[in-house]
């Protein structure tokens, strides 16, 4: 095998961690990385000493990608997975929900895809029947749901690269983002650290978010091949009918949709021929297009992990593929921060998002123009180029409310102007008992933009 020089590297590390005494090592490569070319590399080595090895994962996806690697490289192998015989050999790739009812083989290294679920009750059952074996855990987001690392599943890690690292070197396309949508999930409730899927639904619809992520596929990324992250099935069929009823080839897949039937769908994805697919929990981990263009997320989550496994499926370069544009229809790029920006990959992580922080976390602007998502600290939209307007504060005795300072160019007036204006209408509607819209539309009409208002005049 040919492997890129950062795998090679970190096959490297990974055996002096293996000297160093570790039998428990976590490999963290981010999405489309090759960590499935590098584990068989691994696997490789290991078959050339007379190893044995057995490869989980909990996925039929996650299974045929690593048999299909394998096979190339000439490694024979059995698959452990109802619908398969059994086959001998020293290589063996199964199914985590097929093995943990039947005999697990004795095996000298257990590689773990996927291995931010390694905590889950069958993962810890079948390893428990591997004592002795070296476990090589493989994620390309180390955090469990809560955000925590996995340091207490793993003795040591090896980060492959950071995803801007790939991107400089051209292994992993840019990401663009738009935030069309902020919904409202102050009254959602928490389930298992995350948004509890069925509110989520009722506050998506409420905030109208359905008919504005067609509306805004269309203005924007027409044609391009699409996935759609949805709250549950029945949102992701209401996604795909609104598709539909715009004329879009849409499809809607979930885990009650038959193999031949998913596996038809995505191929049609491939080719061209659908150019959306709204699913649920279905596409975030082991499957990969790299001729999809544009990610669709209409799931609001409280997980790291989930908004980075969401937005990675489309990070692969392909021919004429420059960029993946993301449409964030759910406030998760704002939540949880731009996907290639510098996060804690340790075992010792904590990247725990509270409904509290998620509302209060203005770390990026969302352009009022184009609605792209970029920096605080920029001036301007590095798109359009738009200014958003300026706040300054009003002066004392106005309750230290802010005005927006817009550019306005037919009604031009200077920021002391138009402060001296708005604390002359507060006192008149205090004083005249009047409603604090009043205000607003007074001083609306002098300069031509609302200003930012209590919610009563005194």
């Amino acid at each position: 095998m040919i492997l890129r020089p950062y795998q090679q590297q970190a096959v490297e590390r990974l055996r002096n961690e293996l000297r160093a005494g570790h039998r428990c090592l976590l490999l963290v490569a981010p999405t489309g990385a090759g960590k499935t070319v590098i584990a068989c590399e691994i696997v490789r080595s290991a078959v050339a000493k007379g190893k044995r090895v057995l490869f989980l994962a909990h996925r039929r996806e996650l299974i045929s990608q690593p048999s299909a690697k394998l096979t190339e490289i000439g490694i024979p192998h059995g698959i452990i997975m109802a619908g398969h015989a059994p086959k001998p050999a020293l290589v063996q790739v199964a199914s985590v929900q097929t093995i943990v009812r039947r005999e697990v083989p004795a095996s000298d290294l257990v590689i773990v895809d996927e291995a931010h679920h390694v905590r889950a009750q069958s993962y810890e059952a079948i390893l428990a029947k591997c004592p002795g074996a070296v476990v090589l855990g493989l994620t390309a987001t180390p955090w469990r749901t809560d955000g925590k690392g996995l340091g207490t599943a793993f003795d040591a890690s090896v980060l492959v690269a950071t995803p801007a690292e790939l991107v400089a070197q051209r292994w992993l396309v840019p990401i663009t983002g738009w935030a069309y949508d902020r919904p409202d999930l102050r009254q959602v409730a928490v389930t298992a650290g995350d948004y509890n899927a069925g509110e989520l639904v009722l506050a998506l619809g409420t905030a109208k978010i359905v008919g504005n992520v067609v509306a805004r596929w269309q203005q924007h990324a027409q044609n391009l091949r699409t996935v759609v992250f949805a709250c549950n099935v029945e949102h992701s069929k209401q996604l795909a009918r609104q598709f539909q009823a715009a004329g879009v080839a849409a499809e809607h897949l979930d885990g009650e949709t038959p193999i031949p039937d998913r596996d038809a769908i995505l191929a049609r994805l491939a080719a061209g021929t659908t150019k959306v697919v709204c699913n649920c929990q279905i596409l975030t981990e082991g499957w990969d297009l790299p001729g999809l263009e544009c990610v669709v997320l209409a799931r609001p989550t409280l997980s790291t992990s989930l908004a980075l496994q969401m937005i990675g499926r489309g990070r692969r370069p392909a021919p004429g593929k420059t960029v993946l544009r993301v449409h964030d229809h759910a406030n998760v790029i704002s939540t949880h921060g731009q996907p290639d920006e510098d996060r804690d990959w340790t075992l010792t992580a904590d990247l725990h998002v509270s409904k509290r922080e998620a509302a209060k976390r203005d770390a990026l602007r969302t352009c009022r123009q184009c609605f792209a998502i970029y920096p605080s600290s920029e001036a301007a939209c590095p798109l359009c180029h738009y200014v958003n307007p300026r706040r300054v504060r009003v002066p004392r005795g106005v309750d230290g409310q802010e005005l927006a300072l817009d550019q306005v160019k037919s009604r031009r007036a200077p920021p002391e102007v138009m402060q001296a204006y708005l604390t002359d209408l507060l006192k008149r509607a205090r004083e005249r008992n009047y409603k604090i819209a009043w205000v607003g539309i007074r001083f609306k009409a002098r300069f031509g933009i609302w200003p930012w208002l209590p919610r009563r005049a005194a």
